[in-house]
């Protein structure tokens, strides 16, 4: 059996059928005559399947094959895939099969909803919101859906036409998704592989899409599509921009060895880096119509097609550049070529960076600009550059992953001219405030700070990095505070000295800080007691006082509230805090003399003040009991009762009175 996809020749193209390059594949012994219909590579193997039908089996990275009859099973094969631990192969006849044994031995499965007549052409795997799943698409716009390969379901997508292929993927944005193409330019796209929603064609709308490659290139998603007329590519699945137009129909894609390679008519080949810019077309050394191609990790390529056509074709070894450029007019040292390794370029001392772009001699080469991946769009990479030598290193590594090449180039950056600049772009203090407010041409500043402030620190920036500064011939780093700097009362001069980056240039600036002297006032602004008012009337002048208080007030207090809050107070020889009241001070009857002492700020000025509290004395001539050693008054003792009778027995001869006063002040006589 053949494979007939249909096809409409384009008239304009970017090659034509005839224009072969050399070719540089190798035919193999696929052991069958059938039209292969689909080649994949996984788990160490590759496997391929005709319309026979046989399974072709590669251990040897494409070298020799083995083939089985599957005629008992199915009367065509049309793609493997290697996924979830598993292979699986699309076939005619709504069937699916699987292999747990590494293609050993396959078991196949009839679709359930599908007939004979919807042939699965392609299949896909993926995982949606951490659940696996298989999807296969096929005639008739079938789609057959499984979790594990082994067991499915299938159904019909009302609106499409046949499918063709499938793959997996993601959006601009990183959503997974499933995008499968066919007949009549035929896109539909799905996010749960459940539901399906048509795209716009991408061009012809009558053509027929053959088959859809997903890989990341740069960072970025890139769908490729080989069609009828040639091929498109996408970064989403949705919005498709023509980038290769022939007279040949190519059938198949995939991604492998570091590029999109697509396969067709005539056994034509054609590759590409990054799904836009396109190889001229080579030859896989067959004039047979290929459908699919396939690739290993590390060594070659096999694509297969029409009469059990299978090719093989080993991954470049090439690791040379054809070219290394550098921007802003300047170029390696000697002139380039390709077999010499070692460059050097010397540049001014403005330079701080140079791009650098190397061009590979095999475009599915890979380099890297001292670690960093070239990429494939701007093809350069920008490198930093320090005063003196700067080794920039590109690695070339082949197609093969294992060839490489290294040139290096020795960057000489001149330093620059010492710079002269010495002057300060900020000076602050920790305490007080510049006077003026500072300007770098400004040399001279003056500050004002309490008495209370005995130090400071001073923080100069310099304006340019590389200059030096002293303060009060310090060293102090640029931007940071200097130590603590003691302050007398009055003026103190602190210098500033910059030093420019040549040793040569200096600046000087001056801040004067004045701190204020210490304050004399020791005088009071009020002074009040708890009891009693003062006399006379409180006036800061007047520094004695007397306070009459009645014989009832045994205690009072004394509130001091000094003029300067600088100043301490002392009341009878007890600290006190200003505008507080004093401890509990006694007063005995008669007069008590309270002393409130005031000190300055400056330690030595005091002013004395002096209160009289004059305690009236008590008028209470009552007793508040009287006893007597013999007998018994009568009537009983009241204090307001002034005479009693006692009567005693004829033997007591004396007695005595005991009379205790009300007011401990009072005298009593008997």
């Amino acid at each position: 059996m053949t494979f007939v996809l249909l096809f409409v020749s384009s008239g304009v193209g970017n090659f034509a059928k005839s224009a072969h390059a050399a070719s540089s594949w190798t035919p193999r012994n696929s052991h069958t005559g059938g039209a292969f219909g689909g080649v994949a590579y996984g788990n160490g193997i590759f496997v391929a399947g005709d319309d026979s039908p046989n399974v072709v089996v590669s251990s040897d990275h494409g070298q020799t094959w083995t083939a089985t009859d599957m005629s008992a099973d199915t009367y065509a094969l049309l793609t493997p895939l290697y996924a979830g631990g598993k292979w699986v192969f699309s076939s005619f006849g709504g069937k699916m099969f699987y292999s747990e044994d590494n293609a050993a031995s396959w078991h196949g499965v009839s679709v359930p909803n599908l007939t004979p007549s919807d042939s699965l052409w392609g299949v896909a795997y993926g995982v949606i919101s951490g659940n696996p799943k298989y999807i296969a698409v096929g005639d008739n716009a079938s789609i057959a859906t499984s979790s594990d390969g082994k067991v499915w379901s299938g159904t019909h997508k009302s609106g499409a036409s046949n499918f063709r292929s499938v793959v997996y993927g993601s959006d601009q944005i990183g959503n997974p998704q499933f995008v499968a193409v066919g007949d009549s330019a035929n896109i539909w796209i799905s996010h749960d592989g459940s539901t399906w929603n048509k795209q716009s064609p991408p061009g012809n709308s009558n053509e027929t899409i053959n088959m859809i490659a997903y890989a990341v290139v740069d960072g970025l998603p890139t769908y490729v599509i080989a069609t009828s007329s040639g091929i498109y590519q996408s970064a989403d699945g949705v919005s498709w921009a023509p980038r290769l137009s022939n007279a040949i129909a190519l059938y198949g894609v995939s991604y492998a060895g570091n590029q999109f390679i697509a396969v067709g008519d005539g056994g034509t080949v054609v590759t590409s880096r990054d799904g836009v810019t396109w190889s001229d077309p080579e030859n896989a050394n067959t004039s047979n119509t290929l459908y699919a191609v396939a690739g290993d990790a590390n060594n070659r390529y096999v694509a297969v097609g029409d009469g059990g056509t299978l090719a093989t074709k080993d991954y470049s070894k090439d690791s040379k550049l054809t070219a290394l450029a550098l921007d802003q007019g300047y170029s390696v040292s000697p002139a380039f070529a390709s077999g010499t390794t070692g460059y050097s370029v010397s540049v001014g001392s403005g330079v701080s960076s140079l791009k650098v772009t190397p061009t590979v001699s095999d475009r599915a080469a890979k380099v890297q600009i001292n670690g960093t991946d070239v990429p494939m769009y701007s093809g350069f990479v920008s490198v930093p550059l320090n005063p003196g030598s700067n080794t920039i290193t590109v690695t070339v590594t082949a197609q093969d992953g294992i060839t490489q090449t290294v040139y290096t180039i020795d960057a000489t950056r001149a330093s620059a001219a010492p710079s002269t600049d010495a002057t300060l772009s900020n000076l602050s203090l920790s305490q007080g405030t510049l006077t003026p407010g500072f300007a770098a041409g400004t040399p001279t500043y003056t500050a004002s700070v309490p008495y209370t402030t005995t130090s400071l620190t001073v923080t100069p920036t310099a304006n340019e990095s590389h200059a030096t500064v002293k303060v009060n011939n310090a060293s102090v780093a640029s931007g940071t505070a200097s130590s603590a700097i003691p302050l007398s009362v009055g003026p103190n001069p602190i210098t500033v000295d910059v030093t420019a980056q040549d040793g040569t240039t200096t600046k000087s600036y001056t801040v004067t800080v004045t701190r204020a002297a210490a304050s004399t006032n020791a005088l009071l602004s009020n002074l009040t007691t708890s009891q009693g008012s003062l006399s006379p009337t409180f006036s800061s002048g007047t520094h004695e006082y007397s306070v009459d208080v009645a014989n009832s007030v045994s205690s009072l207090t004394v509130t001091p509230t000094v003029m300067d809050s600088t100043a301490t107070v002392k009341v009878d020889g007890t600290t006190v805090a200003s505008g507080s009241a004093s401890a509990s001070i006694s007063l005995p009857v008669g007069s008590k003399e309270i002393t409130v002492l005031v000190t300055a700020q400056d330690g030595t000025t005091q002013e004395s003040y002096s209160l009289t509290v004059n305690r009236a004395a008590s008028s209470n001539a009552d007793l508040s009991n009287l006893t007597i050693s013999s007998g018994t008054l009568d009537p009983v003792f009241a204090a307001g009762t002034p005479s009693y009778t006692v009567n005693v027995a004829h033997d007591v001869t004396d007695v005595t009175v005991t009379p205790t006063v009300y007011d401990p002040d009072a005298t009593v006589t008997v």
